[in-house]
């Protein structure tokens, strides 16, 4: 059914996400005696669909890595100015932040700890294209930025 809707050659449906994942998994190969990069801020049946698959998983590859801090507007600022990338992703309780928050059931007020919270976040950044070098200035940036 789902095959000919598509119009491929083949389809399949999963009654989980973890057990869609699993399939992936197998269907690359993945198995015994295999490392899978696993990403570090994610629900827990992530790693275990890799190690159901006999394989290990390795690492943490961060997405997000939060850290909160006293001034995020001050702190922002002053490291656009240096040319430092730090990141605003948390700006609202509730993501993604075009979808009117009506639509989660959310009313302003609801979680005033998540709020103040997503008030005090900044990001630092976690992609490939970070080096030793970056890291040691965005390190030094912070500590300079300490009491901000």
């Amino acid at each position: 059914m789902f095959k000919e809707y598509l119009t491929v050659s083949y389809a399949s449906s999963f009654w989980k996400g973890r057990v869609a994942l699993y399939a992936i998994l197998k269907a690359m190969g993945i198995g015994e005696g295999d490392e899978v990069l696993v990403e570090g801020f994610t629900c827990v049946v992530v790693p275990n669909a890799v190690i159901f698959t006999g394989a290990k998983p390795e690492g943490h590859i961060y997405l997000r890595y939060p850290l909160l801090v006293k001034d995020k507007n001050a702190i922002l600022k002053a490291a656009q100015f240096q040319n430092i990338e730090i990141g605003d992703w948390f700006v609202s309780v509730l993501h993604p932040l075009n979808a009117p928050l009506d639509t989660a059931c959310y009313r302003d007020g609801d979680c005033p700890v998540g709020k103040e919270i997503a008030r005090h976040l900044i990001n630092l950044p976690t992609h490939l294209n970070m080096n030793e070098e970056k890291v040691l200035k965005i390190v030094n940036f912070l500590k300079k930025m300490r009491d901000k």
